[in-house]
């Protein structure tokens, strides 16, 4: 028996495939687009090829993310929050607090040591310190988002910018160049933002976890977060996959148990 993971997120779709003891085979990632269903069918193919998934073998699927309930050949729904939790606290078994920066929110997640899902806090109201933020800073400077992650390590300072509004936060970034900044200088700026974003939302602990494609992509921001945060701030590897890899252990907690107490009762 195999089980998968698909996170179907607002920029990417992620997918992991594990065996019957939750260890990872395989991972795909594609660009979500505009037909959900047909991307998780491909993204979740993806993940296949990798993993080498012998043709036939029987697989449990758990949808997740935007699009979760648009996944109709998946074998149940769970959501972003339970599978983030699920996900990171199957690599990092402690309490800790979960910061998820995506394409379209940022999630405050908090674990307790026994992996159980407490309190979370999402930030909805617009896509200030997402990665839609940084995409749209990266193009009206007409740069790559990983030049801008690049020009954002050799800058200096520590003055975040004074907007978090995507729309305003272009306008002071233009004034600023104006004005002579240093475009090194300004990137750290607005990745400073995001962290700024980010503070704003939870008193942290001890332990903090990193995940989702801004930080996967953008190493400064955990730089960052680190020079913030009076705590242990850590980086899953695989960061984007993490909500798709809860997924994928949900799915062999829920199916796993069904298929062995199938098993004992024949």
């Amino acid at each position: 028996m195999y089980f998968a993971g698909i996170d179907i997120g607002s920029t990417f779709s992620k997918s992991v495939i594990c065996d019957d003891y939750g260890n990872v085979l395989g991972r795909g990632i594609l660009r979500t687009g505009a037909d959900f269903k047909e991307r998780a069918v491909q993204v979740l193919d993806a993940a296949k090829a990798d993993a080498k998934f012998p043709e036939g073998a029987p697989l449990k699927i758990i949808a997740t993310g935007y699009g979760r309930n648009n996944i109709d050949f998946a074998d149940g729904v769970m959501t972003e929050i339970a599978c983030q939790a699920k996900g990171v606290f199957h690599s990092i078994p402690k309490a800790q607090t979960i910061v998820d920066i995506g394409g379209q929110d940022t999630k405050i997640i908090f674990v307790d040591s026994n992996g159980l899902l407490g309190r979370f806090i999402v930030n909805r109201k617009c896509a200030a310190g997402t990665g839609a933020f940084l995409e749209e800073i990266a193009r009206r400077l007409d740069r790559e988002l990983y030049e801008l992650a690049k020009l954002a390590m050799d800058g200096k300072g520590d003055s975040a910018l004074s907007s978090y509004c995507t729309v305003f936060a272009s306008s002071e970034v233009l004034d600023r160049l104006r004005r002579g900044v240093d475009i090194r200088d300004l990137a750290r700026s607005v990745f400073l933002s995001v962290v700024a974003r980010v503070m704003e939302l939870a008193t942290f602990g001890d332990n903090v976890t990193l995940t989702g494609g801004v930080v996967a992509n953008n190493p400064i921001v955990a730089d960052l977060m680190r020079e913030k945060v009076n705590g242990n701030v850590t980086v899953p590897a695989y960061a984007q996959f993490t909500a798709s890899l809860g997924a994928a252990i949900i799915a062999r907690e829920q199916f796993g148990k069904q298929t062995k107490d199938q098993s004992a009762s024949q």
